[in-house]
């Protein structure tokens, strides 16, 4: 399924979340939207997803339009940062959860469920309650609830904030490989730049409530589009001069052969560590 947003503008009182967004996210694609906090990249999620009011802009799956419809309605699946898995209930109960909402007859969810807990690679964990897993283990579970229902989108916000280094690690590997596999078109919220680069198709690097730069990782990474991006993208950072600053003599000495003919003119060189 193709995620099209048309103008998407978010306003919270005098706070512009996102102004005037637009983007396209092919079929089996997986977009990460990256960024510092508060740049918009939450915000634009819960407009696919349904739980984002906009102050203006369209949505589309596929061709059709989908703005009006609630989330319900939307055949989505969504991972959230806090795994929001229900205490009380055990794996198998939230894998279950969402069919149970849709109705779905008991023999095919009971079917859905083992499928996809083999999937994930929880199978043997569906009797155990959320207190006996570990946080690996509960993005699991969390990530096969989204899955069950096999939703045309796949929409996750920061789903591995919460986990160390190595788990991290392991499971975006997962995320991916599940994403391959099923062929889903998926997009990916994270403020760890290492993430967006190493699983995504297309990184959308926001800033502001804008899009500063949307390409492949090595493209980003290579060929910022934008100083915001050059300056974001990259652990360490890009080192980056204006010309007309005191460590101009060095900057154009060290760049002269690249820089050329503007290196008596303004320009804000950047190289790479």
């Amino acid at each position: 399924m193709r995620v099209g947003i048309d103008g998407l503008t978010v306003r919270y009182g005098p706070v512009m979340a996102v102004d005037d967004l637009h983007l396209e996210v092919g079929h089996g694609e997986l977009l990460a939207l990256v960024g510092p906090s508060g740049c918009g990249k939450t915000t634009t999620l819960g407009f696919v997803a349904g739980f984002t009011r906009a102050s203006d802009g369209r949505l589309r799956f596929d061709e059709r339009d989908v703005t009006g419809l609630s989330a319900q309605r939307r055949n989505i699946g969504y991972v959230f940062q806090d795994y929001a898995i229900y205490p009380h209930m055990t794996v198998a109960q939230n894998i279950r959860f969402p069919l149970e909402v849709a109705r779905l007859a008991r023999r095919e969810a009971d079917r859905l469920v083992r499928e996809t807990a083999e999937l994930v690679g929880v199978e043997q964990l569906l009797s155990r309650r959320p207190h006996q897993l570990s946080g690996g283990q509960r993005q699991r579970v969390a990530l096969a609830r989204a899955l069950v229902k096999r939703p045309g989108v796949l929409l996750l916000d920061e789903p591995l904030s919460n986990l160390d280094a190595h788990l991290r690690a392991q499971t975006r590997a997962e995320i991916r490989r599940l994403q391959l596999e099923l062929g889903m078109t998926t997009m990916f919220v994270t403020h760890d730049q290492s993430e967006a680069l190493a699983i995504a198709d297309r990184v959308a690097v926001m800033e502001g409530g804008h899009i500063v730069a949307l390409d492949t990782p090595l493209a980003i990474y290579s060929r910022p589009q934008s100083l915001a991006c050059a300056r974001l993208i990259g652990a360490p950072p890009m080192n980056v001069w204006t010309l007309d600053a005191a460590d101009a003599g060095f900057a154009t000495r060290a760049l002269a052969a690249s820089l050329g003919h503007f290196a008596s003119a303004r320009v804000v060189a950047g190289v790479r560590p």
